[in-house]
């Protein structure tokens, strides 16, 4: 039986192997979506991006369990409010704050946009409003309070 790559199964058209390829989308994936180093390897062109989008889930995965292992060992030394502030800021800080920019950027465009060019002008704009301050905090808030009555629940 021939070896894998020998048999073609490892190399795609221009001979570079695909486990490498895959390790670099991987790599494209987590430089993306987190703000953990990654060595050069990882491709920041629009083709490479689009072949990570496999991946976008299990970067997803990696985070909130990187946040679960946070709320975990905070649980052995503060209360379960405290582990999950923790937590949350952990995941803020592993994502570089991404998804929480994103929520404010939405909310002051959609509060303060009244046409399709004003809301797409505010999306651009780094700075944030008072609809995206007031709709961060309250979106953060309820993401605490529902994980503190969470882990209030015993199951079974």
């Amino acid at each position: 039986m021939p070896h894998l790559a020998q048999a073609g199964w490892l190399t795609t058209g221009s001979n570079t192997p695909v486990v490498k390829s895959e390790i670099k989308y991987l790599l494209t994936a987590l430089m993306f979506f987190t703000r953990v180093p990654v060595y050069s390897g990882a491709a920041q062109d629009k083709q490479s991006l689009n072949q990570a989008l496999k991946y976008f889930p299990l970067i997803g995965w990696l985070v909130g369990g990187f946040c679960a292992v946070v709320f975990y060992l905070g649980l052995q030394i503060w209360p379960a409010a405290v582990a999950i502030i923790i937590s949350m800021l952990a995941g803020i800080l592993i994502t570089g704050a991404m998804h929480e920019d994103g929520l404010a950027d939405c909310c002051d465009a959609f509060g303060g946009g009244w046409d399709q060019q004003q809301v797409l002008a505010i999306m651009k704009d780094p700075r944030i409003g008072a609809y995206g301050a007031i709709g961060l905090i309250l979106v953060l808030l309820c993401k605490a309070i529902v994980l503190i009555e969470l882990a209030s629940v015993s199951v079974g």
